[in-house]
């Protein structure tokens, strides 16, 4: 059975004006789905934690297990944090990490840093909107 490569990208915006967030799937280096949500947060991390929760569901409720899931973004800090690799805000992000970690029973699922100019399409998506 062939392993199926789907490349997650999330971003959030946060300011005055624009509270959103967007993420887009690569299914094979083809657009999957795009989406862009208006969030409820109250600070730009918890605005990138909102977005993220919102990835993971969608990839709970529409990928099929067993697939390859790679999470790509620009918010350094809330990656580390859900891998281990940093004590400030784990508290803050514990059920994040929690659905994260529990999805790796099911996906073959990672999640990495990329800088901000690599993550230009979803960083596009949060501004601007679809």
């Amino acid at each position: 059975m062939k392993i199926i490569q789907f490349d997650c990208y999330f971003d959030a915006s946060f300011s005055l004006k624009n509270n959103r967030g967007g993420f887009y799937i690569l299914k094979e280096n083809s657009l999957e789905k795009q989406s862009v949500r208006t969030l409820g947060a109250k600070t730009s991390d918890m605005a990138e934690a909102e977005i993220l929760h919102k990835l993971l569901d969608y990839i709970q409720l529409r990928i099929e297990h067993r697939s390859k899931v790679c999470i790509y973004g620009d918010a350094q800090g809330l990656i580390l944090s859900i891998l281990g690799e940093k004590k400030v805000g784990r508290d803050r992000y514990k059920s994040l990490r929690k659905k994260y970690h529990k999805m790796r029973e099911y996906y073959e699922l990672s999640i990495e840093f990329i800088p901000r100019r690599q993550n230009s399409y979803a960083d596009a998506l949060a501004k601007n909107g679809l």
